[in-house]
């Protein structure tokens, strides 16, 4: 178990991070760097910091980003930039509960590929925020499935390519 406060969690290069508190960072809360090896962020509460996980690039092997609280940041809850790349390597999203009354709950960005999002709870608040974004560079091989969408206070539901309100 990890209680990570200040600097915070500056890189998770010893494969798995599980059960721990991480907040009150003044950037990233826990950051995946670029890598080849397969890393887990399971079990934790992050929270308070600028962006609660901010994930990075990755070739030939499987990151996984599971049943985490993830609430109270100042920019997004979870990030994900030019993660997942190579074919054989992928980016799971699943099981967690992003709560940002004044932030983006999930953001996807750059060249992000082979990202799977399944079976999260996703709340945004505030005008110009998104419940999730998917920037035109990431929608390739994205999967999406049973994921709850909450938008309150002027947030939007999400924004892919466009803004929109509802899902229907």
């Amino acid at each position: 178990r990890v209680r990570v406060r200040s600097r915070g969690l500056g890189d998770v290069y010893k494969r798995q991070l599980r059960d721990s508190r991480i907040y009150q960072n003044s950037g990233r809360g826990v950051w995946l760097p670029p890598t080849g090896s397969t890393r887990t962020v399971v079990g934790n509460a992050i929270y308070s910091n600028q962006t609660g996980v901010y994930h990075e690039g990755i070739a030939g092997g499987v990151n996984r980003i599971a049943n985490n609280v993830v609430y109270d940041h100042s920019v997004a809850g979870i990030v994900l930039v030019d993660a997942t790349t190579q074919p054989g390597s992928a980016s799971q999203v699943h099981n967690n509960t992003v709560f940002e009354p004044h932030a983006d709950a999930v953001r996807l960005a750059g060249a992000s590929r082979y990202v799977d999002l399944r079976n999260n709870v996703l709340s945004a608040g505030g005008a110009g925020h998104f419940a999730l974004v998917v920037e035109r560079g990431a929608q390739r091989d994205l999967t999406s499935d049973y994921n709850l969408f909450q938008a309150t206070a002027g947030a939007q539901l999400g924004s892919w390519q466009i803004a929109f309100d509802t899902l229907l």
